[in-house]
């Protein structure tokens, strides 16, 4: 017997990080994002920034009645903070 991979179901609803525009100059730098336009911005998993706040090794967070929250501006200092470059 053989299995036939099947594609998931079409989304009706949008991606939840689809409508925030983070790039260029119409990003807000104090606009709030949630873990899920924080990952795909970071284009990581959601999982991913879950871990990394346990292990206190990802970007700042804000914690609001047990909501977090991503400042962007404080997602682009850590990136920068933590870009290795190489070369000279």
């Amino acid at each position: 017997m053989t299995h036939k991979l099947q594609s998931p179901p079409h989304r009706s609803e949008p991606h939840p990080a689809q409508g925030l525009d983070l790039s260029g100059s119409a990003a807000v730098p104090d606009a709030l994002m949630t873990p899920i336009q924080c990952a795909a911005y970071l284009n990581c998993s959601p999982f991913s920034l879950s871990d990394w706040r346990c292990k206190r090794i990802g970007p700042p967070y804000v914690r609001a009645q047990g909501c977090i929250r991503y400042v962007l501006s404080d997602v682009q200092k850590w990136i920068s903070a933590n870009t290795i470059t190489t070369g000279d």
